[in-house]
């Protein structure tokens, strides 16, 4: 039987979909800095205007966050993208760059997408020597204000490190040079490869689970998909959201709930996939996938205290079999 494969590939660009506050939480004091305008060394001013002058490398787009980010490459980085060298070893003074653009439906013609301004500078700084502890590469993240993001710097850098540890293979770096030719080539079958094949998930028993996630699971189920691997132990908030669409995939092609669970087991995202067409009012759509995730927010403007919330999302989508 052919596996069954999600027609739209993230949950939360469902506009369906239905979001709840279980009303479940818990307490834990941090350390939660944040809207600093240096991180590891930078500003973003450091990098000049890096649109005009340096190479466009490649464009995504989030369908989770809805945006358009746009990838560019300093010269060094860029002559050893496109180089027939081995991309394990980029050298000292490489950078690349991302903007994550927000987007709007054009009012003037509604079924197109167009950018409406910057809301967040992503950059990877090359340096052997000073980054050894996170692959030799640098993070540095700004919101559209040049401010950094709530968090720790290193424990942020390190969150970023443990998801690039995906593509080790390629020097951390997710990016390959986009071709806009007219006559575009099939994609070879390793650049196929990305970072959900790279993940590790294993069979582990539900009893075992905490008791946070134990209370959302179906006491019949006894065996789950859970990842295994750095990105638990060095995580943030965003983490919980970017795995999700692996999770989800994972989750209807296994046909088992699938979970990604923090190593101090406080914040998870875990999925629930099934055919179901008594929940699903469009028959069309018979697929439900339920999610629940923890979210951190502060407890107070400016406090020490964060409260991990549990929230629902729930939504029907269309599959092919």
């Amino acid at each position: 039987m052919k596996y069954i494969m999600l027609l739209l590939s993230l949950f939360c660009a469902n506009a369906n979909s239905q979001i709840t506050d279980t009303g479940d939480s818990t307490k834990t004091e941090i350390n939660f800095p944040g809207a600093e305008l240096i991180m590891n060394s930078y500003k973003l001013e450091d990098f000049g205007n890096f649109t005009d002058n340096w190479k466009m490398v490649t464009v995504r787009f989030r369908e989770d966050t809805k945006e358009m980010r746009v990838t560019y490459a300093n010269p060094l980085a860029y002559e050893y993208l496109v180089s027939d060298k081995k991309k394990t070893d980029y050298p000292d003074g490489a950078v690349f760059a991302k903007i994550g653009i927000k987007t709007i439906n054009d009012p003037m013609f509604t079924s197109s997408i167009v950018p409406a301004g910057a809301k967040r500078f992503q950059f990877m700084v090359h340096d052997q020597k000073k980054f050894a502890n996170t692959g030799g590469w640098g993070y540095v993240l700004f919101n559209s204000e040049g401010k950094t993001f709530p968090g720790e710097v290193q424990k942020n850098s390190e969150a970023c490190f443990a998801c690039h540890t995906a593509v080790e293979s390629k020097g951390y770096v997710f990016s390959e040079l986009a071709s806009f030719n007219t006559k575009l080539e099939p994609v070879a079958e390793s650049k196929k490869q990305n970072n959900v094949s790279a993940l590790k998930f294993v069979n582990f028993k539900a009893k075992e689970l905490p008791v946070s996630i134990k209370k959302y699971l179906d006491k019949k189920i006894v065996i789950v998909d859970l990842y295994e691997g750095e990105m638990s132990k060095r995580y943030f908030q965003g983490t919980l959201d970017e795995i999700l669409p692996t999770l989800i995939e994972r989750s209807v092609k296994n046909a088992k709930v699938t979970i990604f669970l923090s190593d101090d087991k406080k914040e998870f995202s875990m999925v629930e996939s099934s055919i179901n067409k008594k929940k699903c009012t469009n028959s069309d759509e018979p697929l439900r996938v339920v999610v629940h995730q923890t979210m951190g927010v502060p407890e107070k403007k400016n406090s020490s205290k964060l409260i991990f919330k549990v929230i629902q999302k729930e939504s029907c989508r269309a599959v092919l079999i």
